[in-house]
């Protein structure tokens, strides 16, 4: 049996759509994966089990309005923290006399909560 996440489908739909617009320094499959991932970490789940489904509920959040708006700005708001904070090997490499630290932000959106792990450069 297969489960698949429509959203997910969605999701890809808005980001190909916008990637011009999303303004981001690395398009690389990396970041758009992160800008997936987190994207999808803020949505709820639209799962179907009938392939044949997808088009009929990817029609439904196309044609509501609100709902179209609401997925494009959790769209963006990933695209501006991966943009802000790129993971790929496509980042300079680290100036050596500099120190490295982690900390984490919460932040609610919805029902859902997700937790970012950010990495700030600290002077010596």
């Amino acid at each position: 049996m297969k489960v698949q996440n429509v959203m997910e489908i969605v999701v890809k739909d808005v980001i190909e759509k916008y990637k011009k617009e999303l303004n981001m320094s690395c398009t690389c499959d990396h970041c758009m994966n992160d800008v997936l991932a987190m994207t999808l970490n803020n949505l709820s789940p639209q799962y179907i089990v009938d392939e044949a489904n997808s088009a009929y509920i990817r029609a439904i959040h196309q044609a509501d309005r609100q709902g179209a708006t609401a997925i494009l700005t959790k769209v963006a708001w990933a695209a501006g923290v991966v943009a802000e904070n790129p993971r790929c090997e496509n980042v300079k490499t680290l100036p050596t006399n500099k120190s490295w630290k982690g900390f984490c932000i919460h932040f609610r959106s919805d029902r859902t909560s997700c937790k970012l792990l950010f990495t700030v450069l600290i002077s010596n």
